[in-house]
């Protein structure tokens, strides 16, 4: 029986995409069927938001037209999960911060789950 070779996450693409808005790339690092789901004060742990692929291309494609600055730090690299913080920066001053755990299946994300504070 031949070993099964699990394709590993390319972190470091992932850092350099967002914070470059590389969008083609950025999307790349995703699985089609990926679900992101996001925690914060509007939508608490019993009726947290979804979202598909779709959904983020979108999210993706407006910050990068809006000039959000996005740095990711904090990495721990495990072989099927990925952890770091997400900061985003708006020109107004806010910002958002994540902290995710990203499941990595054949290096992509397969899912993403995000616990985040903004300021008001």
């Amino acid at each position: 029986m031949a070993a099964q070779t699990q394709t590993r996450f390319d972190y470091d693409l992932l850092k350099q995409s967002f914070e470059s808005w590389d969008l083609e790339s950025l999307l790349g690092l995703y699985a089609d069927d990926v679900e992101q789901i996001e925690m914060d004060e509007a939508t608490p742990p019993a009726a947290p938001r979804k979202r598909t692929k779709d959904d983020l291309r979108q999210i993706f494609e407006n910050g990068c037209k809006a000039g959000v600055k996005i740095s990711v730090d904090n990495p721990v690299i495990g072989e099927d999960r990925v952890a770091c913080t997400f900061t985003c920066s708006f020109d107004d001053g806010r910002r958002v911060v994540a902290n995710s755990i990203l499941d990595v299946r054949n290096g992509q994300i397969a899912r993403q789950f995000d616990v985040q504070a903004r300021d008001t």
